[in-house]
């Protein structure tokens, strides 16, 4: 039975009610009215009874409760959930930033304020102020996980967000960030000037040589070349491989990946000296610096390397080994990995190889975005196809055709269309009394038809094949035609 009553030293009521549990619950009544404190109190414990009934959902009532939270919270409890899921500091830090930044400028206080209409217009908000599609994406996308991840765990009833898409069309054709493959040149001359190098934050020259090697030799991406130990290399497998961890590698799985044989006795003698418990290669906190720094010096040599004024002035206006070249196209660390996967294409691999070996789940991202196919590529494969005649009728000519079966094709067909036309003759006698005319193929025009036609048969009346490369006419046909 529900009850009312006041403490000590207090003005307003509480009420005490029996839930859905068969326990007394206490609550505040928030009033200083007697009556109006027992009809919540009444209320209350009506609603325990339906919900003891299965009247009234308690999932649904605590999905409501949820939607109604500060929006705050579900944020946390979001990062925490990335956290447990073992994802890289860096991408919990910029998801839950982008999360936090669109939530504030939606003005979303709860989970249930989250509308489709706002956040849609967040994003054109950023295209408007200069972000690129490949950007707004990133922003939408991490809001898309959030809410995702609000119905997962039965925050909200819906996805606010399921409606709303990725403008993948506008990212795939208005990219601002085009990267290149290095050429044998660049890769040289990188190497040779990182090698030559000084100490750059506790990364010698030659360790900075031997990344960037590893890294056309594998393809492997700048956070995964940091974790890589001694124990990472089995240097003596056949083949010799250099495993990622799965807490490293992008796609979260443990990736074992093949190397040349000669390359892996240089790196056997490479990491005798290297400490078998950290990392083989100290990698500073900004690497792309200590890249530019590398290929800046790289193309300085490489332009002074010569004593020919001439040619000293060509190679200053050339863009080999230039950041960024006259095509906008820009050859940074990560253009080590687009150099790899476009070596092995041009290589003659399957898509499918190449795909295993770039550690990508689509076959379309291995080709299309990194193999970067160069003119002379073109025309070598251009080299492999047939000559062109240059007159009608020539030998070059009639070998191809007679072995796609299309020789002669167009005699053929002027006879077949010659011996259509002859069996359909009228027949006078009567045609002039109205009766329905069937006209029908004569045996000896059949005949003719099926020998125009490529057609023959031999003494056993067994039909013969018909020459490669024409397709045979319907015999016996019969067309019904009125004179009425």
């Amino acid at each position: 039975m529900a009850s009312v009553y006041r403490r000590t030293g207090k003005r307003v009521y509480s009420v005490a009610w029996i839930d859905e549990n068969g326990k007394r619950a206490t609550k505040a009544a928030g009033t200083t009215d007697k009556r109006a404190a027992r009809e919540l109190a009444q209320k209350l414990e009506a609603d325990a009874m339906l919900r003891r009934r299965g009247i009234i959902d308690s999932g649904a009532e605590r999905m409501s409760k949820q939607e109604r939270q500060p929006i705050a919270d579900h944020v946390g409890a979001y990062e925490t959930a990335l956290k447990a899921k073992g994802n890289c500091r860096k991408h919990i830090k910029t998801t839950v930033q982008y999360v936090r930044k669109a939530l504030e400028s939606c003005a979303f206080k709860s989970a249930g304020d989250i509308e489709p209409s706002a956040a849609t217009a967040y994003i054109r908000t950023l295209q408007d102020s200069g972000l690129s599609t490949r950007t707004c994406n990133a922003r939408l996308r991490a809001l898309k996980s959030f809410t995702r991840w609000l119905w997962r765990n039965r925050k909200v009833r819906v996805d606010p967000l399921v409606s709303v898409s990725l403008d993948v069309a506008g990212e795939r054709t208005g990219r601002r960030l085009e990267r290149r493959a290095f050429t044998d040149i660049e890769l040289n001359w990188l190497i040779r000037a990182a090698a030559q190098g000084n100490t750059y934050r506790k990364m010698s020259g030659a360790d900075r040589a031997m990344m960037y090697r590893l890294a056309v030799q594998t393809g492997f991406r700048v956070s995964e070349l940091g974790s890589l130990k001694v124990s990472s290399f089995n240097l003596d497998g056949n083949p010799p491989t250099v495993t990622i961890q799965a807490a490293y590698s992008k796609r979260r799985r443990t990736d074992v990946q093949p190397i040349r044989p000669d390359f892996a006795d240089e790196l056997a003698g490479w990491l005798q000296d290297k400490p078998s418990d950290g990392p083989v290669f100290q990698l500073p906190g900004k690497p792309h610096v200590m890249f530019k720094a590398d290929l800046s010096q790289a193309r300085a040599m490489w332009i002074t390397e010569t004593d020919d004024q001439a040619e000293r002035n060509r190679r200053e206006q050339s863009d080999t080994l230039r950041a960024l070249d006259s095509a906008g196209r820009r050859l940074d660390l990560h253009g080590l990995r687009h150099t790899f996967i476009s070596r092995i294409v041009q290589g003659g691999a399957s898509a499918r190889t190449a795909m295993e070996l770039a550690r990508h789940s689509t076959p379309t991202l291995t080709i299309a975005r990194y193999s970067h196919a160069r003119i002379h590529d073109l025309t070598a494969a251009l080299d492999g196809l047939p000559g062109v005649p240059t007159r009608p009728g020539t030998e070059s000519q009639a070998e191809p055709m007679r072995a796609t079966g299309t020789s002669d094709a167009t005699c053929h067909v002027t006879a077949q269309r010659k011996a259509q036309r002859a069996p359909y003759q009228t027949r006078p006698d009567r045609a002039d009394t109205g009766a329905s005319d069937n006209l029908r193929l004569s045996g000896a025009n059949h005949d003719s038809t099926r020998e125009n036609s490529g057609f023959s048969q031999d003494s056993c009346g067994k039909k013969k094949q018909p020459p490669s490369g024409f397709e045979p006419e319907t015999c016996r046909l019969q067309i019904s035609r009125s004179t009425n």
